[in-house]
């Protein structure tokens, strides 16, 4: 919300018809308290919060002079300068029925022609005050311009806020793909472990090939080796064997050779 210089400004007269379409089509008021009520914010512009609260502030009224003008301009001027011409035309209607009446009738009195052609003055003096202040085309063509400049204005704001919001899904969507592929390589990893522990358990029910072979060389390897081992025992028995014999035939040839001597 942003201060307006007065109601006779451009902005100001867009307030003024915008406060006659908000009574009139969303309110569902009237005409004549429509009419009423612009042209007391017209001459007096505090009144517009009493209607209006959240309208923009006006800075400076304009009185009952150029209040009057303006509401005539952009209110009685452009919502019912047709309304205004049909009352002429249903007013001349009139005259021109009493007027004929006068004619073929002679206790028509001459109040009733003096009437209607007061009624019809009357209504040609509205139309004359409405054209009176009728905008100026160049009026008609700035305010044109100033309400397409507006929706130029606010279709911007829509695509600056449609970009934005744009720009939060891109980031969103960025986010989510990073999670995605964090999620993936997460997955990816868990899968390479979960086959390296289901391969430790096959190889714990089933060895492989390799392992049966090395199993094997070693069952041979030892199998040698017991019969090295049992190769050197019978080795050392033959030995031990041939080293008896020869101490029991040294002590024998002692104790004999020490008889002999004896004798």
């Amino acid at each position: 919300m942003h201060p307006i210089t007065s109601l006779s400004t451009t902005e100001g007269r867009t307030v003024l018809r915008n406060l006659y379409k908000k009574l009139r089509l969303e309110e569902q008021q009237s005409g004549v308290k429509a009419i009423y009520a612009t042209l007391i914010v017209a001459i007096n512009s505090d009144k517009l919060s009493v209607y209006d609260s959240s309208a923009d502030d006006i800075s400076h009224k304009l009185g009952l002079r150029y209040g009057f003008r303006v509401w005539m301009e952009e209110i009685i001027n452009r919502y019912y300068y047709s309304t205004i011409n049909s009352f002429v035309y249903f007013g001349a209607a009139i005259l021109l029925v009493i007027v004929g009446l006068t004619r073929f009738r002679s206790d028509v009195e001459i109040g009733w022609v003096i009437a209607g052609i007061g009624f019809e003055a009357f209504l040609l003096l509205m139309v004359f005050v409405t054209m009176y202040f009728t905008p100026a085309a160049e009026d008609e063509s700035s305010i044109q311009k100033e309400s397409s400049k507006e929706l130029q204005e606010e279709l911007l704001d829509e695509i600056g806020e449609i970009g934005r919001d744009m720009a939060a899904v891109s980031v969103q969507f960025e986010k989510i793909t990073k999670q995605l592929e964090t999620h993936n390589y997460n997955s990816g990893h868990l899968i390479s472990e979960v086959r390296e522990i289901a391969g430790s358990f096959r190889d714990l029910s089933a060895p492989n090939p390799e392992l049966l072979k090395r199993m094997e060389e070693t069952g041979t390897a030892l199998k040698e080796f017991a019969e090295n081992i049992e190769s050197f025992n019978k080795t050392v028995q033959v030995l031990s064997s041939k080293v008896i014999e020869e101490k029991v035939r040294e002590e024998l040839s002692k104790i004999l050779e020490k008889r002999i001597n004896d004798s």
